[in-house]
């Protein structure tokens, strides 16, 4: 188990090939490098084939902490590792939508997303300088 200020990231032995990770509480400016440390050592472990990153218990992550997310997935895609992420909540769900971070780590879409990322968006009739 590894700990960071306000992150705490438990690794589960590989079975069938498939290593998990638990990643709890904030990943934040102190936390960033924690779960860096602990994909890059899921990902190179002896005979992964595929990481699962569950984040079930996860309350919070930056824009690093997405950073991170990103940097596994291109390391993992490397390596020929599987990544996925697996359940999202609360403000990490909406954070990695809406930063597409969801769709690069294979997660499904929220449902009626499409309605809710149309709002999101300005209209062109909300650029500056038009009536």
């Amino acid at each position: 188990m590894a700990a960071g200020h306000g992150a705490e990231i438990t690794m589960s032995d590989p079975s069938d090939g498939v290593r998990w990770l638990r990643v709890a509480g904030e990943i934040d400016i102190a936390g960033r490098s924690v779960l860096a440390a602990a994909l890059r050592a899921a990902i190179a472990g002896t005979g992964v084939v595929e990481v699962v990153i569950d984040l079930s218990e996860l309350r919070f992550i930056d824009a690093g902490g997405v950073r991170v997310l990103f940097d596994a997935a291109r390391l993992a895609r490397a390596g020929g590792v599987g990544l996925r992420v697996r359940g999202l909540t609360g403000i990490v769900e909406t954070v990695l939508h809406l930063t597409g971070a969801a769709e690069l780590l294979g997660v499904a879409p929220i449902p009626g997303a499409g309605s809710e990322r149309t709002r999101l968006q300005p209209s062109r009739d909300a650029r500056p300088g038009r009536p």
